[in-house]
C-alpha cells in the first residue's frame, strides 16, 4: 500500500527538524533518523521501519562524510582500525541471528542515546584537534569496534549512538572522532540494510520525502549558522532536547510492551 499523505507529512518535517538540529550535534543527525522513521512508517510493520530508518540514517551519514572530507577532520587510519572490525562483528551476529522485537530496540536505543548525550555533555569544549589524541587511558579500537558491530547487529539499528563514544574512548580527539564516526556509521548502515532492500521491505517514498527534509532543515539551520555561529548555549539546549526525546522513546516503548 503506497504510503499517505499523513506519513509523508510526517517524514518531511522530522527531516526538517533533524536537519535543523545537525549543526548543533557533534555527531550529527544520522542516529536520529531511527527513532523518527520508525514513528513516521509505525510500528504495525516493524521490518519495513527497521529497513527504512537504517537506509535513512546511513544517507544521513554519508552526506556527512562528505563534508567532514572536506573538511579534513577524518582519521583514516583510526576509522579503518575501528570499522573493518565492526564490520566483522556486525556480519558474526548476523550468522548468530539474535535478534530483539522491535519495542525491546528502541528502549535499549532511547537508553543509549540518553548515555551518549550525558556523555557528549561532560566533554571539555577544549577538545577540538582533529589530530592524534593524548596517551591517556585508550581502548583498542580493533576489540571495540568488533563490539559495536556485535552490538549493533544485536539491536538491529546499526549502533550508530555506540560509534562516536567508542572513538573518543579508543583515543580519537572530538572532532576527529565526530569525522570519523560519519564513515563508520556509513559503512555499518549500509551493511545493514542490505537484507532488507534485498527483501523489497524499505518505504522509498518516505525515505525520499524524509531526505529532502533533512536537505531543507540542514539548508535554514547553515542560514542561522552563518548569523549567530555555534552559541554554546544553544549547543546544550539541543543535547537537553534530546535527552527528553530519549526519556520519550523510552517511556512510549515501555508503555506499549505492556499494553
Amino acid at each position: 500500500m503506497p504510503p499517505t499523505l499523513e506519513p509523508m507529512t510526517l517524514a518531511l518535517g522530522t527531516g526538517i527538524l533533524i536537519g535543523a538540529a545537525w549543526p548543533w550535534i557533534v555527531a550529527g543527525g544520522s542516529v536520529l533518523a531511527i527513532p523518527a522513521i520508525i514513528a513516521v512508517v509505525g510500528l504495525r510493520h516493524p521490518r519495513s521501519a527497521q529497513g527504512t530508518s537504517i537506509v535513512a540514517m546511513s544517507a544521513i551519514a554519508l552526506l556527512g562524510t562528505v563534508t567532514r572530507v572536506r573538511q579534513r577532520s577524518i582519521d583514516w587510519v583510526g576509522t579503518l582500525e575501528f570499522t573493518i572490525p565492526a564490520l566483522a562483528g556486525l556480519e558474526l551476529e548476523r550468522v548468530l541471528g539474535y535478534g530483539l522485537l522491535l519495542r525491546v530496540r528502541l528502549i535499549v536505543l532511547g537508553c543509549l542515546l540518553l548515555l551518549t548525550v550525558s556523555f557528549m555533555l561532560s566533554l571539555p569544549k577544549s577538545r577540538d584537534s582533529c589530530h592524534s589524541g593524548d596517551a591517556r587511558a585508550r581502548v583498542p579500537r580493533i576489540p571495540l569496534g568488533f563490539v559495536v558491530g556485535i552490538l549493533g547487529g544485536w539491536l538491529g539499528l546499526g549502533g550508530g549512538l555506540l560509534v562516536l563514544p567508542s572513538l573518543l574512548l579508543s583515543g580519537l580527539p572530538l572532532m576527529a572522532a565526530a569525522g570519523s564516526s560519519f564513515v563508520s556509521i556509513t559503512s555499518l548502515g549500509i551493511a545493514n540494510a542490505i537484507p532488507y532492500a534485498a527483501s523489497n521491505t524499505i518505504q522509498w517514498k518516505i525515505l525520499g520525502t524524509f531526505l529532502l527534509g533533512v536537505l531543507l532543515g540542514t539548508g535554514l539551520s547553515g542560514i542561522v549558522v552563518r548569523k549567530i555561529g555555534h552559541p554554546p548555549t544553544l549547543s546544550r539546549m539541543v543535547m537537553y532536547g534530546l535527552a527528553l526525546l530519549s526519556l520519550l522513546i523510552i517511556g512510549v516503548n515501555v508503555h506499549g510492551l505492556y499494553t
